[in-house]
């Protein structure tokens, strides 16, 4: 399904691309602003971003993607800068959950038309402090930012599940501290779905369900809708396209 997103345009861009799109910049509003707010503030600034996603769950369109918005002094030519609007402001500066579930859509749609995927944190997906001398994205979203890449990483993924006839039947439910063949399958499918571990890297197909296991369990869930508890009992197993047969 196509994402709606609405043009709220901003004059201040760089026209061109001379050197393609290589990056996604992420930012927060540093305030409570509705999309359209945004676009009204940036019109009177020398600021803009590509998009934003305002706190009443709107997504903008501010400046195309074939030019370059003004988000990160000196970072401008090849990135596409995302901001989220904040649910509070100060502290940590709070996004709310649907925010960021907007963006991880935004992000993948992004992602996917400008062959980006997957994202990697420090690669191809930065946080505006990662690059300049900020605090944005605050330190609430940019303690999600590898999170965001793994859900969005997840759901571009097409792997098709496999015939019922041949499914791996799991018997007994995995948990932080499991060991065995169920376990080693279990990385696998994690590997093939593009689940990484919490270091960022593919699953090591050990048998032994530690902590970069649990992670990619729970992103899985996640992206499943599920309850993310890292345990793989009936619904997980069944989602991940096993056969669940204690």
């Amino acid at each position: 399904m196509k994402m709606n997103i609405r043009s709220m345009p901003v004059n201040n861009r760089t026209l061109g691309r001379p050197r393609g799109i290589k990056r996604i910049v992420l930012h927060h509003t540093a305030g409570v602003f509705t999309a359209q707010a945004v676009a009204n503030l940036h019109n009177r600034m020398r600021v803009s971003y590509h998009y934003s996603v305002g706190n009443d769950g709107v997504v903008a369109r501010h400046v195309a993607e074939n030019n370059q918005a003004w988000h990160a002094a000196g970072h401008n030519v090849d990135s596409i800068g995302v901001a989220l609007s904040n649910s509070s402001a100060g502290g940590q500066w709070l996004v709310s959950q649907r925010s960021v579930d907007l963006a991880v859509e935004l992000l993948r749609d992004i992602a996917r038309r400008n062959n980006l995927l997957p994202l990697r944190v420090g690669v191809n997906f930065f946080g505006h402090r990662d690059l300049s001398a900020t605090a944005c994205p605050g330190s609430h979203l940019h303690g999600r930012m590898r999170e965001i890449a793994d859900r969005v990483n997840a759901s571009a993924a097409t792997t098709p599940a496999a015939p019922a006839a041949s499914r791996y039947r799991l018997r007994a439910i995995l948990r932080q501290g499991s060991k065995g063949n169920d376990v080693r399958e279990l990385q696998r499918r994690l590997n093939t779905l593009r689940h990484a571990g919490a270091n960022g890297r593919p699953l090591t197909v050990d048998g032994n369900f530690g902590a970069n296991t649990a992670h990619a369990v729970r992103v899985f869930q996640r992206a499943n809708n599920l309850h993310a508890d890292g345990v793989v009992g009936q619904n997980t197993a069944r989602a991940l396209g096993w056969n669940w047969q204690p």
